[in-house]
């Protein structure tokens, strides 16, 4: 925050800014700072005169808003800019307040909020955020509404055991106890059931992960009962091979020796 008199001159800064001008080694030029030394120091780009939004709230007396672009050979950053007019005892314009916040963090942030979202609304898996002290489902994606059949409002607040079968429930509670304590991701097999009580096989992953400043449990589910299925009718065919092999070889063996029976046979008739 600093005040602009008309000619340009810098007659107060905050502390924030003073500190900027220590950190440029410009301790002496801050007492005589002027608009120009305060745009370098902020590497803020200072417009020409005929477009400054300082001259332009003398002239209009009115407030100013803006996102001005950074200074040439300066980091790119995104600052937001108010001009406040202060009046002096004539009602007119005497001096302008200053405002410049640094939002580049949050567009940063924003940004990539922005790219999880998306990530994990057009995610193949079914996710589920759950929060670890009640058990509670806080945020579900598309696909685990479309897998599992609950919608978005149903899935607010239903307690994960619902997706559990009984019996595996005890296993399921201790892995997510666990994941609560630690950084690495826990994988599992599971069956995980849906609203109309359909059992469906799934490769599970649970992980920790900080919602807006709260650790809650990501649990990525994939649906693999396709998988699972041909995996079973392979085995089976694997077996029935197996079993064909088997057979064939016990009429192969079977045939050798009712070969050598029938030749006997045919000897000892020969000579009757």
């Amino acid at each position: 925050v600093f005040v602009v008199d008309a000619d340009g001159n810098v007659p107060w800064m905050n502390q924030v800014l003073a500190r900027q001008f220590e950190a440029w080694g410009a301790q002496q030029a801050k007492r005589n700072a002027t608009l120009e030394d305060v745009c370098h120091v902020i590497g803020m780009e200072c417009p020409a005169p005929a477009i400054c939004p300082v001259a332009r709230v003398f002239r209009e007396g009115s407030v100013l808003h803006e996102e001005p672009p950074s200074a040439p050979g300066t980091p790119l950053r995104h600052l937001y800019v108010r001009y406040l007019p202060i009046q002096g005892s004539d009602g007119r314009t005497a001096e302008v307040l200053v405002t410049v916040q640094d939002l580049s963090d949050l567009e940063i942030l924003r940004r990539s909020e922005a790219r999880y979202r998306h990530l994990f609304e057009h995610s193949p898996d079914a996710m589920l955020m759950v929060e670890p002290e009640t058990g509670c489902i806080v945020v579900a994606n598309r696909v685990a509404t479309e897998l599992l059949g609950w919608t978005g409002e149903e899935f607010d607040r239903l307690h994960v055991r619902a997706l559990h079968d009984t019996i595996e429930w005890g296993e399921a509670r201790a892995a997510y106890e666990m994941v609560r304590d630690r950084d690495e991701a826990l994988l599992r097999e599971w069956t995980v059931l849906g609203k109309d009580g359909r059992r469906i096989a799934a490769s599970a992953s649970l992980t920790r992960f900080d919602l807006e400043g709260r650790l809650v449990t990501l649990l990525e589910i994939r649906d693999v009962t396709a998988t699972k299925r041909l995996e079973t009718e392979l085995r089976h065919s694997q077996k029935m091979e197996a079993v064909g092999r088997l057979a064939g070889g016990v009429a192969h063996d079977f045939n050798n020796l009712l070969g050598v029976s029938l030749g006997k046979a045919e000897l000892m008739a020969a000579h009757i």
